[in-house]
């Protein structure tokens, strides 16, 4: 005897003909349960048809980290509310010391299919019925997104807890005030930032596996992983249809990142960063984005030798193409005879360091075939063996149109480069210079400057890394200051103030007594701007007053010329006196080109075989460093 469904887009038939690998005696127990309710009968089947590979870590490997928890659950009762207790950091270093760091690919699995109870599943199940269609109008009424977003009883590959009635109880009022879907973010940002004070944390990246309900609620702290998880938990206790889109590397810097996706019935989708308060926007350039499904994905099971293991995970679906424009990618390949017979190629992005598989396609007659992929991107195709990318192609970008343009590195031109940058500037670092605006430079007699005057307002700056004020004064003063604007936050990585003797034309950096205000010993303070670093900085909270001041003496002779200043920064620019090194990409590897110590904050390479891929490292200082074209004399990053 048997019951049919046409749903979830395939014929479901049940009693017991499901979960083979696992317990028949749970699933039969769960399939007769709801013998009689056709539509929990087709939920069930769903949840027993996809649970053959959900797994959580074992007990015993995580549970030696579980001082951690204890340790932050007491300082929050203390009223703790750093994210960063210096107590964790040292309970986590007496913790790796004695156990390691967590490697996950060393821990044993527990498989749902051998460790769930009949009586979790069914009320995992009852309570998501009941969440769902007692959810306000707005929220979905299609079965299919119910049983792929909201159905599910884990999210990640946390330790199973029976959490889901209290926490649907705990949020239920929460959610019946969201009258419309742009309530979602700043209902739960309210609740779980300003009334829970969960907040992210670095320290709680090396704890790198998913939390518990329980556990985050001790913390209060986590990763950006872990405050997804949760959110989506969270969602879904409440009927709202809700996952994790995630980009794995970025196509313009190293890294990724991950965000909530509330579902929609008409396909579109609601995507907004755990315990932000806004809709998301991607500061970075993805490759690919990917959806975390519960449902499992048909994979090409002949790829399997050919690609990264993590291409073929089965519980990811490519939604790029939700996202941006996207098209199909056709490039063929060169010196091919060693790889003839491989029938499967990768297509790279640059992390900064390597080049690192996004994707993977087939390739026919000696050309590569991607599908979806992301326009405005760099790109390298070629194969993966043995755990290492050999490229097989040019570097090539993918136009915004979707035209492939291949980076050529046959021509015989040269040209001449003015480097001001080894990595890109991104937004978050040029919104700094807005703490200097409306900032003014003043000179004056005495300390008080109440008979001080004004050289010049900053009301206008450009995307430089640093900026030369010039201003003129008729005699020497004894005091110069630059003065913040009190109702912004300023923040200042260096400041140098200019001067020269009157009837000379030597412009010399004045030194004499600095002193500035607020006056805090923190590691902001206001010295951090005079002490030759640009990877410190200055910091004023607004509505503070805020200024450095530089004391030249009652006998000083300087007539102030210029002032140099430098907002927070990410050290990126040419800093003078670090040694750079300028790479070119030929032939499937990185040439040498040339060495220079920097003198000021630009480089000159002269003779520069033209139209290449380049990369500058800093030998002196600092890690990131970023692919890039010369075009029209500007660095063009990729």
């Amino acid at each position: 005897m048997y019951v049919s469904f046409l749903l979830l887009g395939v014929t479901v038939i049940c009693w017991g003909v499901y979960f083979y690998s696992g317990n028949r005696i749970i699933t039969r127990k769960v399939l007769a349960h709801y013998q009689n309710d056709s539509l929990k009968l087709a939920a069930a089947t769903f949840l027993l048809d996809n649970i053959d590979d959900k797994f959580a870590y074992c007990k015993e490997d995580i549970e030696r980290y579980d001082t951690i928890f204890a340790l932050y659950d007491e300082l929050n009762k203390k009223g703790e509310n750093s994210s960063e207790p210096e107590l964790a950091k040292k309970c986590w270093h007496t913790l790796i010391q004695t156990y390691g760091r967590m490697k996950p690919s060393l821990f044993e699995r527990e498989y749902d299919r051998k460790t769930l109870s009949a009586s979790f599943l069914i009320d995992n199940i009852d309570v998501a019925f009941e969440a769902w269609q007692t959810a306000p109008n707005f929220i979905t009424r299609d079965f299919n997104l119910f049983c792929r977003y909201v159905l599910p009883y884990r999210v990640g590959n946390e330790p199973i807890e029976p959490e889901r009635r209290k926490q649907f109880e705990e949020l239920r009022s929460l959610r019946d005030s969201m009258f419309d879907e742009s309530r979602i973010i700043k209902d739960l940002y309210h609740e779980f930032v300003k009334v829970r004070k969960y907040q992210n944390s670095k320290q709680m990246w090396n704890y790198a596996i998913s939390l518990t309900k329980s556990q985050l609620e001790k913390t209060r702290r986590g990763s950006c992983r872990h405050f997804c998880e949760y959110y989506v938990a969270a969602l879904r206790a409440c009927g709202i249809p809700a996952t994790i889109d995630y980009v794995n590397c970025w196509g313009n810097r190293a890294g990724g990142h991950e965000w909530v996706a509330v579902l929609k019935d008409s396909g579109a989708f609601l995507a907004f960063d755990a315990l932000d308060r806004k809709k998301m926007k991607l500061a970075y350039k993805p490759a690919k984005i990917y959806r975390q499904t519960f449902e499992t994905q048909a994979i090409d099971g002949n790829a399997r030798k050919y690609v990264p293991d993590y291409m073929l995970n089965p519980n990811r679906m490519d939604v790029s193409h939700l996202y941006f424009n996207t098209y199909d990618v056709e490039i063929k390949g060169s010196d091919m005879k060693q790889y003839k017979n491989y029938p499967y190629g990768v297509i790279c992005v640059f992390d900064n360091k390597k080049w690192v598989p996004v994707d993977f396609g087939k390739v026919t007659d000696g050309v590569f075939h991607f599908q979806n992929m992301i326009g405005d991107v760099c790109y390298m195709a070629g194969f993966y063996v043995n755990g290492t990318f050999i490229s097989a192609t040019e570097p090539f970008v993918l136009t915004k149109s979707g035209e492939v343009k291949l980076i050529q590195c046959y021509t015989k031109n040269h040209v001449d480069m003015r480097l001001v940058r080894k990595y890109p500037k991104f937004t978050r670092i040029s919104s700094f210079r807005k703490g200097l605006l409306g900032s003014k430079i003043e000179v004056s007699d005495d300390r008080e400057f109440s008979s001080g005057r004004t050289l010049i307002t900053i009301d206008e700056l450009g995307n430089e890394d640093f900026f030369d004020s010039t201003v003129t004064v008729n005699r020497p003063y004894r005091y110069v200051r630059l003065v913040f604007d009190e109702q912004k936050e300023g923040n200042l990585a260096e400041i140098e103030f200019y001067g020269k003797k009157r009837g000379t034309n030597v412009e010399v950096l004045l030194t004499g007594g600095f002193s500035g205000e607020p006056i805090k010993q923190t590691k902001t303070n206001w010295t951090m701007a005079l002490d030759r670093s640009f990877d410190t900085y200055f910091k004023k909270n607004k509505g503070e007053k805020g200024n450095i001041c530089l004391d030249l003496g009652k006998d000083n002779s300087y007539e102030i010329t210029r002032v140099r200043y430098v907002p927070q920064t990410d050290s990126n620019f040419i800093v003078p006196g670090n040694q750079y090194r300028l790479e070119y990409w030929d032939n499937s590897s990185w040439r040498f080109f040339g060495e220079q110590i920097a003198t000021d904050f630009s480089l000159n390479f002269s003779n520069v075989p033209a139209d290449r891929l380049y990369i500058l490292h800093n030998l002196t200082n600092g890690v990131e460093e970023r692919i890039f074209t010369y075009e029209d004399a500007k660095q063009v990053w990729w």
